[in-house]
């Protein structure tokens, strides 16, 4: 079950930030292929079902980039 505070930080959990089990386990999730995320899903279907949601949802350009143009 995930926490508010692992909801919360997903984001930053699925950037490489962390290393305690949620943070393990989201990036797995991520990373999984079809097969092995519907085996995952067995497990942890909320979790599965939170890293879906958040990879779905549309990105600014900064976190897709990682960097702001400087001005001028």
């Amino acid at each position: 079950m995930m926490s508010a505070w692992d909801k919360e930080h997903l984001g930053d959990f699925l950037a490489g930030e962390g290393n305690h089990f949620m943070a393990k386990l989201s990036r797995l999730i991520a990373d999984a292929d079809g097969a092995n995320r519907d085996r995952l899903r067995e497990g942890f279907p909320e979790e599965v079902a939170a890293v879906e949601s958040h990879l779905r949802k549309p990105k600014p350009l900064v976190e897709v980039f990682g960097y702001l143009k400087p001005d001028g």
